[in-house]
């Protein structure tokens, strides 16, 4: 039995001033080992502990998937984030809302504060200009390359004149 919950219209994304770690106990799904993008999972962190609908937490990891042993007993892997559908007092609801792979149930997950999100969209643009910047510097080179100038150029030219002779000799402007 759990709590009725109205029906969610939209939920806007926000980040919490406070470092809380969360334990991912569960999928939505009975005896599911891995969550993905799109998938709904639970944390052990509720209200009480200073979870609010929209928070956004980063998921990592700290296992080798290779030999399943701990790399550290830090969180190593950066594997995606969850973004907080509801919260009870002591638990809470969240939606994969980005994942690099696959995650583990019992993976950890921390609040993203605003200045990690601002730090990020900086480098992605930051990122985005270099793109435009490179790309426009290539940019007519590029088209001379695609079009071909030169080679445009001598077809409208021997066109012409074939145009030219077919009006003034009658000669055939379609030879085959």
């Amino acid at each position: 039995m759990t709590v009725y919950t109205p029906k969610i219209d939209a939920i806007i994304q926000s980040f919490n001033p406070r470092i809380i770690e969360a334990v991912i106990l569960s999928g939505l799904y009975k005896l599911q080992r891995f969550a993905s993008f799109g998938d709904i999972v639970y944390l052990d962190r509720g209200r009480a502990d200073g979870v609010e609908v929209g928070n956004v937490l980063e998921v990592y990891g700290f296992k080798d998937r290779n030999t399943g042993k701990n790399i550290s007993d830090n969180p190593t892997y950066k594997n995606g984030e969850l973004t907080v559908l509801t919260v009870t007092d002591n638990f809470s609801t969240a939606l994969v809302s980005q994942s690099t792979r696959d995650f583990i149930i019992g993976d950890i997950a921390v609040t993203k504060t605003k200045a990690e999100a601002a730090r990020m969209a900086k480098l992605k643009n930051k990122l985005k200009q270099s793109d435009l910047s490179r790309i426009s510097e290539n940019v007519l080179d590029e088209l001379d390359v695609e079009l071909n100038l030169d080679d445009l150029n001598e077809t409208i030219e021997e066109t012409s004149r074939r145009i030219l002779d077919s009006c003034l000799f009658g000669v055939d402007i379609n030879p085959r």
